[in-house]
């Protein structure tokens, strides 16, 4: 019994023995597993605290999904496209953007008709939620896309896929070597992407375009010349057979329309013809004469659309797109992309990033090559800064005459732009000044630039034109729909565009508004400024829908 005793006593000793000789080494083994994550801790601080010091955090949700210029090469502006286009998704103010409280990305409208054509297309490509690596290293408040991959001959249509390569929706009218023609590539390049056994194609078929800039040359075949494009018999230009300035106050009258304090109003009536390729006429209303004042009034952010035009046209001069990361090397860098920083001032109406698209487009270039009688624009300058107080905090001078030196940067290309301090004339003295037919004018060469002929066009490359027409055409914009929205409720038909760029300070409201209604194989571009308030151009809008709507201005002989 006393043996037994022992026995099991030294049993439960050697037990307890070997369960303390297991703990002691399990011990050691979390010792050692908390020391390894500690340091590993310690390295990632590191890194993220060095990472801050480089470049900002930004919020994940709101950067731009699909950067405009990445949009397929259809578009629902010129006027042959009647279907209804989804809206982009907002840019992010450029400025401490708020939090979103928008879905997330996984819950972005998809593209859900796979034979869809024109805007309706193009519109959900822009709504599909960026796939990963698609955005690329975040700069100042935006992200910078990346640049497709170049395009190998080696390279199979799943691997050109996964490289992010452009998608085009064909429209009607397309042929593949058109298509090919308008992104730098051949045929057998977009055969061999798309594995297209010959070269043709239907209405809503989806092409993926890869980046054809790098392809072998000696392999290249020949394109099919593009068909130049149409002019219209215009006659004589509308400003030098003047503006008719009593039936516009008259039939608005007939409509009950009391004006408000000093409204200002301006109606350019196109006309095309049977193809909607070619404008036929053209014809100028406004209020009293009101149209050609570029004084008296603020026309606020309505301007923006001029310096966002010099912008675009200035980067394509220097080989650049939309795409290039901008830097600006003031006493504070900022960097973000071009296009980012025009959709932020067309659509936020952000004052900061109007600012640095008029230093980008160069003081001397806007006002010596772009606000000239050239482009029919001779009573519109751009001299100072808006939000001058935070205009100011980032070391910047209020006058937009001085700009920093300006770097640009796409693919492996880099341009300096060096340090600027214009001394150039402008038209006024005043922060901005414009006239209403100016104003008319930029939306007309804008929104026609496939119509008219190429001397009266601005020439912006079709992708950069994109960015800018989709910025005016968002409905994302939270503040000045107030004349656009009366338009469309006396329309009342979802085939009628408006493309506008409206403006509001010192109690001026001022909108720019581009009407096309596929109805009457017309357009109509209306420019009114009122005061005092937001409010003070609301009947106003409603009556001259009116007048547009029921004919009664094409009546006019």
């Amino acid at each position: 019994m006393t043996t037994g005793l022992f026995m099991l006593d030294r049993r439960d000793s050697q037990l307890l023995f070997k369960t303390r000789k297991k703990r002691k080494n399990s011990t050691g083994y979390v010792i050692l597993a908390l020391f390894a994550v500690g340091i590993a801790l310690i390295i990632v601080a590191v890194i993220n605290s060095h990472k801050k010091t480089v470049e900002p955090e930004l919020p994940e949700s709101r950067t731009i999904t699909q950067h405009a210029s990445a949009i397929p090469g259809s578009d629902d502006f010129a006027p042959h496209d009647t279907t209804e286009a989804q809206e982009p998704v907002q840019a992010p103010a450029l400025e401490k953007p708020k939090k979103s409280k928008k879905a997330p990305k996984a819950q972005l409208d998809q593209p859900t008709n796979e034979n869809a054509t024109g805007s309706a297309a193009m519109y959900a490509f822009a709504r599909q939620p960026v796939s990963h690596g698609a955005i690329g290293p975040k700069l100042g408040k935006y992200a910078v896309i990346q640049t497709p991959l170049k395009y190998s001959e080696s390279a199979s249509p799943e691997a050109i896929a996964a490289a992010e390569a452009t998608t085009y929706v064909v429209v009607a009218g397309d042929i593949l070597g058109r298509i090919a023609q308008k992104h730098g590539c051949s045929i057998a390049q977009i055969q061999k992407a798309n594995r297209m056994p010959n070269d043709q194609i239907k209405i809503g078929q989806k092409l993926l375009i890869p980046n054809c800039s790098s392809g072998n040359a000696e392999e290249q075949q020949p394109l099919v010349e593009e068909a130049p494009a149409p002019t219209a018999p215009r006659g004589k230009w509308w400003k030098r057979v003047g503006v008719n300035t009593t039936e516009l106050p008259k039939l608005m009258a007939a409509e009950g329309f009391k004006p408000p304090q000093k409204f200002m109003a301006f109606i350019l009536e196109l006309t095309f013809d049977e193809t909607r390729q070619v404008v036929t006429r053209e014809r100028a209303f406004d209020y009293r004469g009101t149209s050609s004042l570029n004084s008296g009034w603020n026309p606020a952010s309505a301007v923006k659309i001029f310096a966002a035009i010099a912008a675009l046209r200035r980067i394509d001069e220097l080989g650049f797109t939309s795409r290039a990361k901008v830097t600006f090397n003031g006493k504070k860098t900022y960097s973000t992309t071009v296009g980012a920083l025009v959709e932020a001032a067309i659509i936020n109406s952000d004052n900061i990033a109007y600012n640095r698209v008029v230093q980008l487009a160069s003081f001397d270039k806007l006002h010596k090559e772009i606000l000239t009688g050239k482009f029919g624009i001779s009573q519109t300058a751009l001299n100072r800064a808006y939000e001058q107080t935070k205009w100011k905090s980032l070391g910047e001078d209020p006058s937009l005459r001085i700009s920093p030196e300006i770097i640009l940067t796409e693919g492996k290309k880099t341009t300096k732009i060096p340090a600027a301090n214009s001394k150039a004339n402008a038209v006024c003295s005043s922060g901005a000044c414009t006239s209403l037919q100016d104003l008319a004018e930029s939306s007309r060469r804008l929104m026609l630039q496939e119509q008219l002929p190429e001397s009266e066009s601005f020439n912006l490359r079709h992708e950069d034109l994109l960015v800018l027409r989709r910025a005016m055409r968002s409905a994302d914009r939270t503040r000045g729909t107030e004349m656009v929205d009366r338009f469309a409720a006396v329309f009342n038909d979802n085939r009628v565009k408006f493309y506008s760029k409206p403006g509001f300070s010192e109690d001026w409201f001022t909108d720019n508004v581009y009407i096309f209604d596929p109805r009457y194989n017309q357009a109509w571009i209306v420019v009114m400024s009122g005061y005092p308030g937001r409010s003070s151009l609301n009947s106003a809008a409603t009556t001259i829908a009116k007048i547009i709507s029921s004919g009664k201005l094409r009546k006019i002989p």
